[in-house]
């Protein structure tokens, strides 16, 4: 039973198709049965057999390795013989030298269009947060999540759905220390606390555009805890500068002020 990479090579323009066996004459089987029969899951492969004819397509060995080698080695001969350039090559899915399952960008964009409008169970959901527990993902991963999300701003819909369902939402003891662990270990920009003093330290004005009525509070501190907000909150709404809670205006004191009763 041979073990490693090997490739179909169309022997009229020398595209190449690269990929691993453990068993190698079980693959090649199956490759033909497949490309024969026209249901050949790779449909750049199988319409250049449907025009040139299975027997113009060389299957053979290109490398034996070890069966703990084989997703690297293909992703590096898929790489080197730049298979997956459709003019080069018949190699639609990513290779990964890992071995992780990825998909290319038109398949991920059939899948887009397929779900949009789709709504997901609850049950679905469910499933799939299980599914999530404990998953942990590669760094480099880690790194594409978090270029993909900066920049973005979520919309107001989408921040209300996430405030409903933090509702009622406990955090267990391990949870809080995680968090106060990763804040810890954060490294303040230099004259940061004096920013935040300089915020909170100020005059606030809260002004009820309904009625008119204007409360002057000493300190950032002691307005969040009067209208009972946090003053991270309160400093956005500061800055924001939008009418919060659909009747109050919220801004720095000015002794120029005038009209407060």
């Amino acid at each position: 039973m041979t073990t490693g990479i090997y490739t179909i090579e169309n022997l009229l323009d020398g595209k190449l198709y690269v990929g691993f066996a453990t068993d190698w004459i079980k693959r090649r089987s199956y490759h033909k049965h497949q490309l024969v029969n026209k249901c050949h899951p790779n449909g750049h492969l199988q319409n250049a057999v449907n025009i040139y004819g299975i027997d113009n397509f060389e299957f053979e060995i290109l490398e034996e390795c070890e069966e703990q080698f084989l997703a690297s080695q293909e992703h590096y001969w898929a790489t080197m013989l730049d298979t997956h350039n459709r003019n080069r090559g018949y190699n639609i899915l990513p290779t990964d030298p890992y071995g992780r399952v990825r998909m290319s960008k038109e398949s991920v964009e059939k899948m887009r269009i397929s779900n949009t409008g789709k709504e997901v169970s609850a049950e679905t959901r469910l499933k799939l947060s299980i599914a999530g527990i404990g998953r942990i993902f590669p760094e480099d991963v880690k790194k594409k999540i978090a270029e993909s999300h900066k920049g973005k701003v979520a919309s107001q819909e989408t921040r209300e759905k996430q405030r409903l369902a933090k509702l009622g939402h406990v955090q267990s003891f391990e949870q809080i220390e995680k968090r106060m662990e990763k804040i810890r270990g954060i490294k303040k920009p230099e004259g940061f606390g004096d920013k935040i003093r300089e915020r909170t330290s100020k005059k606030i004005m809260c002004t009820d555009i309904t009625t008119g009525k204007i409360g002057i509070f000493d300190s950032g501190k002691i307005a969040a805890e009067e209208l009972g907000i946090t003053r991270r909150t309160l400093i956005t709404q500061l800055q924001k500068g939008d009418i919060w809670r659909k009747k109050y205006k919220l801004e720095y004191y000015a002794k120029s002020e005038s009209n407060i009763s």
